[in-house]
């Protein structure tokens, strides 16, 4: 408490205080030091040296987080990457199973993948899936292959050729 009684008071109430230039860099000076010691104290620092450690770990942290923000991007593309070629992976499996059935379409496959693909669980693979889904709806594929003779050698014409040279007649 004796820092405050710098002032000195007048005997006259009335007659104004002057102040000369130590008295009122003392004064300032005074009361910045109680501003600094509030705001160190705020932060948790106890003195001057602590604030360039604290400013070092600032930095740190800043090159911390640009580095987590590369990192976390890099993952984030190479997650996308996975998941597109995983998916691929498993369309391609579902592709082979459904042939090893003599499924070839690829319309009939897709329509196949999905309504076999409600089956799956996490306890149901694919594989075990279209097992049941082909027992319970057998499938029967018949391939015709009919010759047309037409000129020096056979050929072999689609359904679709066929009934177009019939309704033209030239069968």
């Amino acid at each position: 408490m004796a820092e405050e009684n710098i002032i000195e008071t007048t005997t006259d109430p009335a007659e104004p205080r002057t102040f000369t230039q130590e008295e009122t860099t003392a004064l300032c000076a005074k009361e910045a030091g109680k501003a600094e010691r509030a705001i160190l104290k705020a932060f948790g620092i106890k003195d001057k040296s602590e604030i360039q450690e604290l400013l070092d770990k600032l930095s740190n942290a800043e090159e911390t987080k640009n580095s987590l923000s590369t990192v976390t991007t890099e993952r984030d593309q190479y997650k996308e990457k996975y998941e597109s070629t995983n998916t691929a992976y498993i369309a391609l499996q579902q592709k082979s199973t459904l042939a090893g059935y003599g499924v070839t379409d690829p319309e009939e496959q897709e329509f196949l993948a999905f309504k076999i693909g409600k089956m799956v669980d996490t306890e149901t693979d694919f594989a075990t899936a279209a097992t049941a889904y082909f027992k319970d709806h057998p499938m029967t594929h018949a391939s015709v292959k009919l010759n047309v003779e037409g000129g020096d050698t056979p050929k072999t014409a689609t359904l679709n050729e066929i009934i177009n040279k019939k309704l033209r007649g030239e069968i």
